[in-house]
């Protein structure tokens, strides 16, 4: 369907590694993120054109979720 066109997760770094932050303040940081990146693959997954253009992107090595989501925002030829 619709929804699997677009990997789970598009963090690749791992949880905010931020020291002057509290336990409490990175759990809030990365919830959020977590949140964004959800949001943004469901974006993906949803629209057709975009899914299509997700799916070539992945399949250049080193090509993973992140640049790929980087890749459709910044370069609209791409995503249209």
């Amino acid at each position: 369907g619709k929804g699997s066109a677009a990997p789970r997760g598009l963090r690749t770094a791992g949880p905010v590694k931020a020291p002057h932050l509290t336990t409490a303040g990175r759990a809030m940081l990365d919830a959020q993120v977590g949140d964004l990146e959800q949001r943004i693959d469901s974006f993906i997954a949803q629209e057709g054109a975009l899914a299509a253009k997700a799916r070539l992107l992945w399949s250049i090595p080193g090509i993973g979720p992140a640049p790929t989501a980087m890749l459709i925002a910044e370069m609209p030829d791409l995503a249209g």
